[in-house]
């Protein structure tokens, strides 16, 4: 689908990360929840490179917080425990980002885990999330939620949300357009393949993007 054939109410936008981080003004320094990279391809290179994008869009230092020690790894602890906070008091309110995707589907406690990533964002500070909303089972460690731009809101509720969007499987691709309005939206006829035989309509797959701020302190 390209702008062209977009209704006249739908915004097709670039969503690559130079363009979102430079558009929505955020500034470092990250935190990158959910930063084990452990591809087939993943090397130290992948690793240099990505941290290097990152720094150049948000100056300011980068911390890889994950479940699992491991490449892209600074900080290996659980963002489920109720103790994270207290544990890892350097990086309460320490971060101008944090960028979490796909991310909060392979959580246990999801809404343990946003508590703890909204602990670490300074106030004027930033969520960069993505979370899948139509997409196929992918275990790591499991794989448990599927979760909406209203699901996002109540994960996060003192946040306020500058930016949503949906994206899919074409790189840098997105589409703006009024929160729950998809499925009317982006349906389609099924017609062939297992997927005809449990429903005759379907969603591409889908992700959900948005990025919240932190209000200021008064």
């Amino acid at each position: 689908m390209n702008a062209m054939t977009l209704p006249p109410h739908v915004r097709q936008i670039n969503t690559s990360y130079r363009t979102l981080f430079s558009e929505s003004g955020l500034r470092g320094p990250v935190c990158h929840v959910g930063s084990l990279l452990n591809g087939k391809e993943t090397t130290q290179d992948t690793v240099d490179r990505w941290r290097k994008l990152i720094g150049d869009l948000a100056p300011g230092g980068f911390v890889g917080v994950d479940l699992f020690p491991g490449l892209n790894v600074d900080v290996t602890a659980d963002l489920c425990s109720p103790h994270f906070t207290k544990d890892h008091s350097d990086l309460v309110g320490a971060f101008g980002v944090v960028f979490a995707s796909a991310l909060l589907e392979h959580v246990a406690d999801p809404f343990a885990a946003a508590r703890n990533i909204s602990a670490m964002i300074r106030p004027g500070g930033h969520l960069f999330c993505v979370c899948p909303w139509v997409w196929g089972y992918h275990g790591y460690p499991d794989d448990y939620w599927r979760i909406n731009h209203a699901g996002m809101a109540k994960l996060f509720p003192d946040l306020v949300w500058v930016r949503q969007w949906y994206s899919g499987t074409n790189k840098n691709v997105g589409i703006e357009v009024e929160p729950k309005h998809e499925r009317k939206l982006l349906r389609h006829e099924v017609s062939e393949g297992a997927g005809a035989v449990l429903s005759g309509q379907g969603l591409p797959y889908l992700n959900c993007g948005a990025i919240g701020q932190k209000p200021q302190n008064d």
